[in-house]
């Protein structure tokens, strides 16, 4: 297993369609976002199984309106303009669950990024877990149907 951590220009065409289609297949998020989503980000990180994608997590510039509206409905609007980045697009191959290559993957990205700001949404108790042991909380209301925002406070 490798990881490997870059900013979108960096990374080839071919993979960055690979990125998208695996992203895409999580059914987390629609296409559409991944495509416009992708090339904005700040670092993309990815765990390889040779040429297999098997885990991966974006740190993202996402779009104002999108900022706004997940600190609005968590009713903390209050510090939506503390947190700018995002930790999103976190995938991992149903074939490589259970073996702890998320935690392993924010190992490597999370230092690179210790002094900035970011929030974190998600649905699944596991990411929940997870994102805390990095040093994220979670913050306001539950929304939309189980989601959850975290934060962490960079230093």
């Amino acid at each position: 297993m490798k990881t490997s951590i870059e900013q979108p220009k960096n990374i080839p065409a071919g993979l960055k369609t690979q990125l998208i289609d695996f992203i895409a297949s999580g059914s987390q998020v629609d296409r559409h976002f991944v495509e416009r989503g992708i090339p904005r980000a700040a670092l993309i990180s990815i765990t390889f199984d040779q040429d297999v994608i098997a885990c991966t997590a974006t740190i993202k510039n996402p779009v104002n309106s999108y900022r706004e509206g997940v600190f609005t409905d968590a009713k903390v609007d209050k510090l939506l303009n503390m947190y700018r980045l995002e930790l999103g697009y976190i995938v991992t191959r149903k074939e490589y669950e259970g073996n702890k290559l998320c935690q392993n993957l924010l190992s490597h990205l999370m230092p690179k990024v210790a002094k900035e700001n970011i929030f974190a949404t998600t649905k699944k108790p596991e990411m929940i877990h997870i994102l805390k042991k990095f040093g994220f909380s979670t913050i306001g209301e539950e929304y939309k149907d189980g989601l959850h925002l975290l934060i962490y406070d960079g230093a």
